[in-house]
């Protein structure tokens, strides 16, 4: 070891040590050294260029990555071979180092071998260092396309994870798709989840509500009925027709009723409680508006069919892509920030000259993607490459 270099245990499978030298352009870079071989070690300099070299017991290779948007997208090495991988996110200001993954050179250095350092078992030698932390996690699969996220599944239970899994989410900050088995229990540990206010308030009309009007967000006038006596205390608040729905759990149009009499208000109420009563509007559409990290990334109209008082396209309603104002698009952006909802297709609609959220659905059609010939995974993917989530 150089005289001045600090070596720091971060593992059992090896030493990794630091030291700064100044740059021919005058800056300083960071340097990561193995000290145990036989491993390859990381040079992260302080203009986002990294180079990739090896210890003393296979010399002779050095090689020279690029990073762009954080994802690595193409190394040399001496003979012109092209090796391809991935690296944790490296922010625009380093800390004093980064380092990553270090695999033995049997894995990284084997001729048109494709690797993926953060999927290589730990018994062929994959090191885990302080960069672990900045690696983006999931448990669900939205973001299985992204090359940035390693997606380790939603198992029943915690310990069916391996011991590396475990370590992975022990140690980063930010767990994406935690599904609603562990959301919680990461949000007990401190940890950030993205999307947020996304499981707990999936299909729950009633939450839902009760957050809009909280928030002073211009929602239709809707009160929910519990105990007995429901009919008569609606029928003071409401005059027909109305809107009644399933409070929890139904999608696709199919929990929503047009109350136009008392014999409809009673079979409702025979067959759910509590009652979710909500006023009636003079619309024939509303705007869906998908927001991801509170930006949106697509919007339509969705246009109920004659005779029809639901504007769901599982019930017929055409989609259009003309005409979208930018106002409504503004008002959806305001909701969804206010409501601190990471992945959201709000409804919304135009009536007595303002916007009104009508719900929030967590989980949503993708017919309008296709429609407009869009893919929502890649904007998933877009959306991690940028740094937006």
């Amino acid at each position: 070891m150089k005289s001045g270099e600090k070596q720091v245990d971060l593992c059992p499978e090896g030493y990794l040590s630091r030291f700064s030298r100044p740059s021919r352009a005058g800056r300083s870079d960071s340097v990561l050294r193995v000290s145990q071989p036989p491993l390859c070690l990381v040079f992260l300099q302080s203009d986002h260029t990294v180079s990739f070299g090896t210890t003393e017991e296979t010399p002779g290779k050095h090689f020279h990555l690029e990073i762009r948007a954080n994802y690595l997208v193409t190394s040399v090495d001496k003979d012109q071979r092209s090796i391809f991988g991935e690296t944790p996110e490296i922010s625009t200001s380093l800390t004093p180092w980064h380092g990553y993954a270090i695999v033995r050179p049997s894995i990284s250095l084997r001729p048109g071998r494709h690797f993926r350092p953060d999927r290589v078992p730990a018994h062929e030698g994959l090191v885990n260092c302080a960069a672990m932390k900045n690696r983006r996690i999931a448990l669900g699969r939205r973001l299985r396309h992204s090359p940035l996220v390693q997606t380790l599944g939603v198992r029943p239970n915690i310990d069916d994870y391996s011991d590396d899994e475990l370590n992975l989410l022990r140690s980063v900050d930010t767990i994406y798709y935690p599904s609603h088995l562990y959301e919680d229990v990461f949000l007990a540990l401190g940890k950030r989840v993205f999307p947020a206010n996304y499981y707990r308030y999936m299909g729950d009309k009633i939450k839902q509500t009760e957050l809009f009007i909280l928030l002073d967000i211009p929602h239709p006038r809707t009160r929910f009925y519990y105990g007995g006596d429901k009919e008569r205390r609606i029928l003071e608040d409401f005059s027909f027709p109305v809107i009644a729905k399933i409070p929890r759990g139904s999608s696709r149009g199919r929990g929503i009723f047009l109350i136009r009499t008392g014999d409809d208000l009673q079979r409702y109420l025979k067959r759910y409680s509590p009652a979710y009563i909500q006023e009636a509007l003079p619309i024939d559409r509303d705007l869906r508006v998908v927001l991801v990290g509170g930006k949106v990334v697509h919007a339509y109209w969705r246009i109920a069919r004659r005779g029809e008082f639901r504007s769901n396209v599982s019930q017929g309603a055409r989609i259009c892509l003309q005409s979208i104002p930018a106002s409504g698009l503004r008002f959806a952006e305001r909701v969804a920030r206010l409501c601190h909802f990471g992945e959201v297709g709000l409804d919304i609609c135009y009536c007595s000259d303002k916007y009104l959220v009508l719900e929030a659905n967590m989980v949503y059609g993708l017919e309008g993607f296709r429609t407009a010939g869009l893919d929502i995974y890649q904007l998933l993917t877009q959306r991690v490459s940028e740094g937006e989530i």
